[in-house]
């Protein structure tokens, strides 16, 4: 007996994709165009000098930007002979919603003020703060910026200081890996407490002295001419304290064998203060075979007040 051989089955063929008919245009008119996408846009105003940053190294800042938030920056091209770098600039960005555009408008003045931007940085980024006086603003910076770059470059820190108004005490803000913004603080507060640091100040050591306060002024001398002095001879240099530093000691700063010989200056000086006896001139010796002077306790011209009671003693002279 032959067996039955089973029967193929064919797929069923796809159903008709059902027709969509488009309503009838009448004669002699036009159809009705369709809805025109609008794309979220925004104008973003960048300085001319802060548009490198923005760009970044062969644009890494500017695509970095683009990848987190969604949004694609459009930057104005430059004229023939004519530099971004002078005036404003207007980006255009534009992005799948307002939010995305707002998000990189943020991301894009952050950096222009502040140097960085929490939206590019890494789950480990930190900002954080720190109360600075005024005075000690142009040690952190250093000359020519070469303290504050000093920072930047050794710990991977930003540094941001408002400008001074006053005396009042400024917020500094560092940003940067949690572990370097707390490196940085320790920094700034030793360059306060010592003006100088390991990583800003390579190779300068300091010495404290304590002279109380209301020595100070003798300290320094006229104008600061004992402190000029020192320094000079010396070329280390001389903190004296004032109400707002930190360090209530007389500071000495330098290399070490520039801080050892200015301290020999202050130890003289500080002996020469607190033993004054020791420093005075000595009289002149008299000279024995001169005649002696001879004072007259009779002729002094300040007579005093007149009264009645004195006429029966004086006499007028012829």
């Amino acid at each position: 007996k032959k067996k039955k051989e089973k029967a193929i089955e064919l797929p069923k063929p796809a159903a008709p994709a059902p027709v969509v008919k488009k309503d009838k245009v009448p004669e002699g008119e036009e159809a009705p165009a369709e809805p025109v996408k609008v794309v979220p846009t925004l104008m973003v105003t960048i300085p001319g000098p802060k548009i490198g940053m923005i760009i970044g190294p062969k644009g890494a800042t500017l695509h970095s930007i683009q990848d987190a938030t969604g949004s694609r920056i459009q930057l104005p091209e430059r004229k023939e002979g004519e530099g971004r770098s002078s005036g404003n600039l207007k980006a255009t960005v534009t992005g799948p919603d307002m939010d995305s555009c707002k998000a990189a408008e943020r991301c894009i003045k952050d950096l222009c003020s502040k140097g960085y931007s929490t939206l590019l940085a890494g789950d480990d980024f930190e900002e954080a703060a720190i109360m600075v006086h005024p005075r000690y603003v142009p040690e952190i910076i250093g000359k020519q910026g070469a303290v504050i770059r000093a920072i930047r470059d050794a710990l991977d820190t930003n540094l941001k200081i408002p400008q001074s108004s006053g005396d009042a005490p400024l917020r500094v803000t560092i940003a940067g890996s949690k572990e370097n913004v707390a490196r940085t603080k320790a920094v700034v507060k030793e360059i306060m407490q010592f003006y100088h640091s390991d990583i800003t100040h390579p190779g300068v050591t300091h010495a404290e002295v304590e002279v109380p306060q209301w020595q100070l002024g003798l300290f320094s001398g006229p104008k600061g001419s004992n402190i000029n002095h020192i320094q000079n001879d010396s070329k280390a240099k001389l903190f004296v304290p004032r109400e707002w530093s930190l360090n209530q000691n007389v500071l000495i700063v330098g290399t070490t064998e520039q801080v050892a010989k200015a301290n020999r200056h202050v130890q003289a000086l500080i002996h020469r203060l607190n033993n004054p006896d020791e420093f005075k001139p000595k009289p002149k010796e008299e000279n024995k075979d001169a005649p002696p002077k001879v004072v007259d306790h009779w002729s002094s011209n300040d007579d005093g007040p007149h009264e009645e009671w004195m006429d029966e003693y004086m006499y007028r002279r012829n």
